[in-house]
């Protein structure tokens, strides 16, 4: 499996990358930048494809999106190169010959941009993929049905849309659907994405989400914080380097997201943030870049955040309060350009100032109140802590009751008291505050400002977690940065060599400092306590292993096997969903009728669901139930819990009896069906040829 995954991996990359690296470079723009720009560019690409395809009704698949973007990016690089190459050859030849020391400076970035790639992937194998039981391991949570159900139906259906239109029950015709299908928005381009990815990973969705995952959390979300380390500190290679340390040092994102919900939309979008906050700064830039490079900046942060809004909107909001103190302070500029007089200057800047703050907070209340996203911002998360212990974390990074990060946040704070002496940086701490404070409302308090705060990201303490992870990046590298400059003043003053000044001593400090960063356990004495990325390899190794915490155990899906193998093509398969059979169609595309666990007992569920659900048991004698499993083409019952003798971790939360007697009734000697397989409490059921018709 992992040879698949492996393939996998590297094929959801180069779909991320390449064409919208490809149009990226067509622009001028640089690699460091283009490399945080183009996932961006490329999720765009794919979404607006995908729309398009449906609206002529051409089929969709791998080879007719990815293919026809990859051409089109192609031919728009080879444009460009054609039109510029007679520019490019002219300034070349005016260029006087570099000194032969000096010869390396054109390339100064390939070795920063080997860093982001290498350093993020040894510690994602290290701490996430080592402790996975293996390549197709998933976590079997209320979420990941949803997740595995959509990418199957996606691929079932022939049908990639962005837009929510695809989901569980798709590929089924109306008569054999336990629900009426209702369309309603919902940003479904991660999981289209996966549909994608899933024929190279040898057709299993499990590896194919895995290894997106790790695409998205290991190379784009480390390729957008480069981007944005480029433009906020320019060419200062330690700085960038790094930048590689800090796209992985927070718990909270990416890693905090995998093993929670699981969120990987989420994840996802929010590992396009850093790119498209660097878009934004290179479009405010007061470096002269020109009006067209400009304008194309423009159009590609359009374009992330057309990525954004496909993937999880709240990425867009995410982008706002992290970009919010910069426009702020962006307008409070403004005066410069006719005021002269320094008093009148000072209260022109901090009258502006106020004017964008009040703009920024009328512009929020006015979302908020959007009908579109009512769905949203009603929904309030209860808090997980007390006021006390919550700022403990949040001033110390032990986000989410986790263990807390001293080092990490001690690097952060640095940089916020180096901003207050280089004032161009100092919107990067209030953006880093303001997310602090979000979380401080989020995961301490209930009521008005948690959900007014909050309310774009369910008020979800991991979402905002992540937040304060993406805002405190950059910080982390400016104070690590002056910390290691520390060092080596330090060391010259002992009258160390120059050499050495320069890398041995900060290079010893920064592998003892990211040695503690980064280590699982920490021993003291007879004690042994778990770091914030011990503590995280525990819940991966807990959660994606068959032998632990299953709904669906290992020893059910060997006998889901055997019965799928027997039912083939003949029918679909009456089951209870809340057993753990949930999770036999999104990974191994079984038949089941129920391949969700909402909507029952509401206005959408079809009277032939109904009747299934509560009165199966009655087939013999119920002319109205042998209709609808004749009208439903159900030919098999399969029960995983027949005696309801599995403990922990039981059935899946939402579970109620009363809705399931007619499945879970029937016995051995139930008139109408026929025991064709079963071992201890597992059975399954045939239905009589007399009653299918």
């Amino acid at each position: 499996m992992w040879l698949q995954f492996s393939l996998a991996f590297l094929f959801a990359v180069a779909l991320l990358f390449v064409p919208g690296l490809l149009f990226a470079r067509a622009a001028r723009f640089s690699p460091l930048q283009c490399v945080g720009f183009a996932p961006g560019i490329s999720v765009a690409g794919y979404a607006i494809l995908c729309l398009v395809y449906e609206r002529i009704e051409v089929p969709t698949n791998t080879l007719t999106i990815c293919g026809v973007l990859a051409l089109a990016s192609i031919a728009v690089f080879l444009c460009s190169y054609a039109v510029h190459r007679g520019s490019l050859r002219a300034a070349h030849a005016a260029k006087p010959r570099r000194p032969r020391g000096k010869a390396n400076v054109r390339w100064f970035w390939l070795p920063v941009l080997v860093a982001y790639v290498v350093v993020p992937l040894v510690a994602a194998t290290v701490v996430f993929l080592k402790p996975m039981d293996g390549a197709d391991a998933f976590m079997q949570a209320f979420d990941n049905v949803s997740h595995l159900g959509t990418i199957r139906g996606a691929l079932d259906s022939g049908q990639f849309d962005p837009l929510g239109k695809v989901g569980y029950y798709t590929a089924m015709t109306d008569a054999t659907r336990p629900f009426t299908p209702v369309f309603s928005f919902y940003p479904e381009m991660w999981h289209m994405i996966g549909a994608m990815v899933t024929p190279v990973a040898g057709g299993s969705i499990p590896v194919a989400i895995n290894a997106l995952n790790c695409a998205f959390s290991f190379v784009v979300a480390p390729m957008g914080v480069c981007a944005l380390v480029f433009q906020l500190f320019g060419a200062d290679r330690r700085k960038l380097l790094l930048g590689a340390f800090a796209c992985i040092a927070f718990e909270a994102f990416p890693w905090g997201m995998l093993v929670y919900g699981p969120l990987y939309p989420n994840l996802a979008s929010f590992t396009l943030v850093p790119g498209t906050v660097a878009l934004f700064l290179f479009m405010c830039s007061d470096r002269p870049v020109g009006r067209a490079k400009r304008l194309l900046a423009g159009l590609f942060f359009v374009a992330a955040l057309i990525a954004c809004v496909v993937i999880q909107p709240n990425a867009i909001f995410t982008v706002g309060v992290l970009l919010a103190p910069f426009c702020v302070w962006q307008v409070s500029l403004l005066p410069k350009r006719w005021c002269r007089s320094q008093k009148g200057l000072v209260l022109w800047r901090v009258a502006f100032g106020l004017v964008a703050v009040a703009l920024i907070c009328g512009l929020w209340v006015l979302a908020r109140d959007l009908p579109l996203l009512a769905g949203v911002t009603g929904i309030n998360w209860p808090s997980i802590s007390s006021l006390k212990r919550t700022l403990f974390d949040t001033v110390l990074l032990g986000l989410m009751k986790h263990p807390c990060q001293p080092v990490v946040a001690l690097f952060v704070f640095v940089g916020i008291a180096r901003s207050f002496k280089h004032r161009k940086y100092l919107w990067l701490s209030f953006s880093y505050v303001l997310c602090l404070v979000m979380y401080f409302f989020c995961a301490g308090t209930d009521g008005f400002w948690d959900a007014f705060l909050t309310g774009f990201w369910y008020s979800d303490q991991y979402r905002i977690a992540a937040m304060v992870a993406l805002a405190g990046m950059p910080l982390f590298v400016y104070g690590f940065d002056w910390a290691l400059g520390l060092v080596g003043r330090f060391a010259a003053q002992r009258g160390a060599a120059k050499r050495s000044v320069r890398y041995l001593w900060p290079g010893a400090a920064a592998a003892v400092a990211l040695a503690i960063i980064f280590c699982p356990t920490i021993v003291i004495g007879s004690h042994e306590f778990n770091t914030a990325f011990g503590s995280f390899s525990h819940r991966v190794s807990y959660l994606y292993n068959p032998h632990s915490f299953r709904h669906l155990s290992y020893e059910e899906h060997e006998f889901a096997e055997k019965a799928q193998a027997l039912v083939g093509d003949e029918g679909l398969i009456a089951n209870e969903p809340f057993d753990g059979s949930v999770y036999l169609f999104g990974p191994d595309g079984a038949p089941v009728y129920y391949k969700s666990l909402r909507g029952f007992g509401e206005a959408r569920e079809t009277a032939d669901s109904v009747l299934i659900r509560e009165h199966l048991n009655e087939l013999a004698s119920n002319p109205d139930v042998q209709k609808a499993v004749r009208d439903t083409g159900i030919r098999y019952v399969l029960q995983l819990d027949k005696d309801n003798a599995e403990k922990q971790p039981g059935r899946h939360g939402g579970y109620r009896e009363s809705q399931w007697v007619g499945i879970a009734s029937i016995a051995d000697d139930t008139p109408g069906f026929t025991p064709v397989l079963s071992d201890g409490d597992m059975r399954l059921y045939k239905i009589d040829d007399a009653y299918v018709g």
